[in-house]
């Protein structure tokens, strides 16, 4: 479940690169992007 995250978390960054104020919100609550 963990690694599911992690990856969706990464492919977003990849995707869409973020401040890292945006990189470090997101870190914290991961379910933003779901």
């Amino acid at each position: 479940m963990r690694a599911i995250i992690f990856k969706t978390l990464w492919v977003h960054l990849e995707s869409q690169p973020l401040s890292k104020k945006d990189r470090a919100s997101l870190a914290r609550n991961p379910s933003v992007l779901l």
